[in-house]
């Protein structure tokens, strides 16, 4: 027999032995899996979980309403969005990189505000701020009826009378927007996150939203807006939420990059 015959009968009968052990194989795997996902189901919980189960179950029992929302299926997975974005060069750079991954919507406002530079007459003037980013969004064509201004949003957990919310803006229809600013007390912080959680959960099943902070942020309130973010983001809420932190800065110190 020559060497390419040897070889040809080697090939042969591993293909002859794979397929008489092919039944055992699949069983076996079957029993790794079945194992696998129990050990994954008896490792202990964190105490993160722990304390977030509890929490949620809390709500669940006090708010049937809000058991229901939770429930719900997001209207876009929350890594369709990302989670954090800021006035740098490498921030900007990530989303244009990642255009095929996030949602069109957001990548589409969060390029056209790359460059703007936010305004306001006073401290902590937030409508100031909406209406300086409302100018510049009329750079890239971005205008009514593009967006509404504090549109009536339905908040109802079936117990008595619904609320209605008022967000900052609603772009094309899909697109959560609240604009917050300058934000160096606790309670500032206490206030917005509370009253954006709502809006969330209200929005969850029709699209993705943006916190834009403007102006100066308190580097400890920074710390826990994103906090906030990453629990709004990962079960049990899978809130598609990005906060956008735009600095105030002069003209020069603003980085710029070719817009596309």
């Amino acid at each position: 027999m020559t060497a390419v015959g040897i070889v040809w009968a080697l090939v042969i009968g591993a293909i002859v032995s794979v397929l008489a052990w092919w039944p055992k194989i699949l069983v076996h795997m079957a029993r790794l899996k079945t194992w696998v996902g129990g050990a994954r189901e008896r490792a202990p919980m964190s105490t993160r979980d722990v304390t977030m189960n509890r929490a949620v179950a809390d709500l669940r029992s006090v708010e049937p309403g809000v058991a229901e929302i939770l429930d719900r299926k997001p209207a876009l997975d929350p890594q369709r969005v990302p989670d954090e974005v800021d006035t740098t060069t490498i921030a900007r750079d990530a989303i244009d990189r990642n255009l095929d991954r996030y949602d069109q919507h957001v990548t589409t406002l969060l390029r056209a505000l790359r460059n703007w530079i936010p305004r306001s007459s006073t401290f902590g003037d937030e409508r100031g701020y909406a209406n300086s980013m409302r100018v510049h969004l009329r750079k890239s064509n971005i205008r009514e009826p593009d967006y509404e201004m504090a549109p009536d949003l339905r908040w109802d957990l079936n117990t008595g009378a619904p609320k209605t919310l008022r967000p900052d803006f609603v772009f094309w229809k899909r697109l959560l927007v609240e604009v917050k600013g300058d934000m160096f007390r606790s309670s500032d912080s206490d206030r917005s996150l509370g009253q954006l959680f709502r809006y969330l959960l209200a929005w969850k099943s029709k699209g993705p939203a943006i916190l834009i902070v403007c102006g100066e942020c308190d580097p400890l309130l920074r710390l826990l807006i994103r906090q906030y973010v990453a629990v709004w983001r990962d079960k049990p809420f899978e809130l598609p939420v990005t906060v956008f932190f735009a600095k105030h800065e002069t003209e020069s110190e603003v980085p710029r990059i070719a817009a596309s």
